[in-house]
């Protein structure tokens, strides 16, 4: 195979998608939320409870989703917005042996064996470079056959795959 360039398009709306995809899939998330709508069970299966036991678990049930969106929202703001980096030229190039941004003023490679995982969605591919940090790459950027090639290509790989 030959290398595959990909012009890309940085988009905030998918990368707070899949910045917050991976925010909701961190067990210590679901633990937390758990943990509070137990609290608010045994409080209201307890006979003599009023809503002032009630209000401030309810609240944080409410307030702690609402806080984690807000976080991960300035978050992917703060990295699309203020980052140099992404205002450049970028392409992604892959061949048979990496995967690496070129832009520039930089140039990042990561070969396929460092990788973690990488997984399919409807709308994306995830190359995850650690557990909890994925480079994505839009399938709206792809031509079919780009899409083909690197479907081909990513099926092949010695790591954890996941594909559609």
């Amino acid at each position: 195979m030959e290398e595959i360039v990909i012009k890309p398009q940085i988009l905030f709306k998918d990368y707070f998608k899949v910045s917050l995809g991976l925010v909701l899939n961190r067990p210590i998330y679901w633990i937390l939320v758990s943990s509070f709508v137990l609290m608010l069970l045994v409080v209201l299966l307890d006979p003599q409870s009023t809503f002032s036991d009630i209000g401030p678990i309810l609240l944080w049930l409410l307030l702690f989703p609402a806080m984690m969106v807000y976080a991960v929202y300035q978050h992917v703001k703060k990295t699309i917005f203020d980052q140099p980096r992404i205002k450049e030229d970028i392409r992604f190039i892959i061949t048979n042996d990496y995967f690496q941004e070129k832009g520039e003023s930089f140039e990042i490679k990561y070969f396929w064996k460092d990788l973690k995982k990488i997984t399919e969605t409807n709308a994306y591919f995830l190359l995850f470079i650690a557990s909890r940090k994925a480079l994505v790459i839009r399938k709206a950027d792809l031509d079919p056959t780009q899409y083909k090639e690197i479907r081909r290509l990513l099926g092949t790989l010695p790591i954890k795959t996941k594909l559609k």
